[in-house]
């Protein structure tokens, strides 16, 4: 991808001067970057000028900068729009990409490790930090579960999951009564309420549901 505009959204001066240093040796053939310290002076430079790669802070002294992403997709054509922060949680996260971020990158990454993820951006690699990738991997195999299975295990009690568990590893009720030091007619309580929540009427179908939760 040809990346000739560049525009820093950062409010800390060392940091504008890494992230300009970071971009020159990544894309040298970009012209100097222009540098905003805030949403009202980057929305006056998007309105005015036109970016193909936009590094954004979320923490502004007047906003949130992922509030810029749609300002950008909007003004300039295919720009590309980075979010560079200290903010590795997954709300954080999955609310810039939701807003159209193309990439994420944590500041305390090794600036080798941030140069080599902005180079990706010219291969036409999204550049997202290791530990973000984890998170976004993680997120989706949970909602897949949740798909396989929509209505399980938010109503389990941490005792019913345990109960379920042990059910999906092939103890009985007498064994998991024994093992949690509890009466055979508590455990078959337990085990009713567990059914009646997950719509079964197995230990098939309890083992299976264990299996898609990853609870055996």
């Amino acid at each position: 991808m040809n990346i000739e505009q560049c525009l820093i959204v950062e409010d800390e001066i060392l940091f504008q001067e890494l992230m300009a240093g970071y971009l020159l040796q990544a894309i040298p053939q970009a012209k100097p970057a222009t540098f905003a310290n805030n949403l009202d002076e980057a929305t006056e430079h998007i309105l005015s000028s036109e970016f193909q790669l936009a590094i954004i802070d979320i923490s502004l002294p007047d906003g949130r900068g992922c509030e810029l992403i749609p300002i950008l997709k909007e003004h300039c054509d295919n720009v590309l729009c980075v979010v560079v922060t200290m903010a590795d949680d997954e709300n954080t996260v999955f609310e810039c990409l939701q807003m159209g971020a193309d990439g994420y990158l944590l500041k305390n990454e090794p600036g080798s490790v941030l140069i080599d993820k902005l180079q990706d951006i010219v291969d036409g690699a999204p550049p997202i930090s290791g530990d973000i990738s984890k998170k976004i991997l993680q997120h989706f195999r949970q909602l897949d579960k949740k798909q396989k299975h929509p209505e399980l295990a938010p109503d389990l009690t941490p005792r019913e999951a345990e109960i379920l568990t042990l059910i999906s590893k092939g103890l009985n009720r007498t064994d998991i009564a024994q093992l949690l030091d509890l009466s055979r007619y508590t455990i078959a309580d337990h085990i009713k309420s567990i059914y009646r929540k997950l719509g079964i009427s197995s230990r098939a179908e309890a083992t299976r549901i264990a299996i898609e939760l990853g609870l055996e």
